[in-house]
């Protein structure tokens, strides 16, 4: 009788809660999220310990739009989920200038730009508080959200 092989834990975590999945989507490893989403089964919605950040947002925050593309479209990530900050994954790619990621998470994914952390800031606010040029014009271009067409008293949420 042939003995089965050993299986890892696809899903283990890291002392920072970080799995296999977080770890390849925070280098924008294509290949390797889809395998281990496809063919592994790895929890798409992990989050780890310090920020609740899921493989999703840690992709879109590292501006890895095809990592993205592939954990919204097929693998069904929720854009909307938001860590222990209330950023969702908007927020983190605005927050890091990912003009490209907010542009398909906004235009391609629907995500909800009215979205706001626990400080009241929205991803627009995030993105110009951090002089991110680009992420701010995407958002010139749009029309605003009916609840955030006026600024709060001190401009900045």
């Amino acid at each position: 009788m042939k003995e089965a092989e050993p299986q890892a834990d696809v899903d283990s975590k890291d002392s920072e809660g970080r799995t296999p999945l977080s770890c390849v989507a925070y280098y924008g490893h294509a290949e390797a999220v889809k395998l281990l989403v496809k063919e592994a089964g790895a929890d798409i919605e992990s989050k780890d310990k310090i920020w609740g950040r899921t493989p999703l947002s840690l992709a879109a925050k590292h501006g890895h739009l095809d990592v993205v593309k592939f954990l919204v479209h097929e693998a069904g990530a929720d854009i909307e989920s938001k860590g222990k900050s209330g950023r969702t994954t908007l927020s983190w790619a605005a927050l890091s200038g990912r003009s490209d990621v907010v542009k398909f998470l906004v235009k391609e994914a629907r995500a909800d730009v009215d979205s706001k952390d626990e400080y009241e800031w929205r991803p627009l606010s995030r993105a110009a508080y951090n002089g991110h040029l680009k992420a701010v014009k995407f958002w010139r271009t749009r029309p605003a959200p009916t609840s955030s067409r006026r600024l709060t008293q001190d401009g900045c949420r």
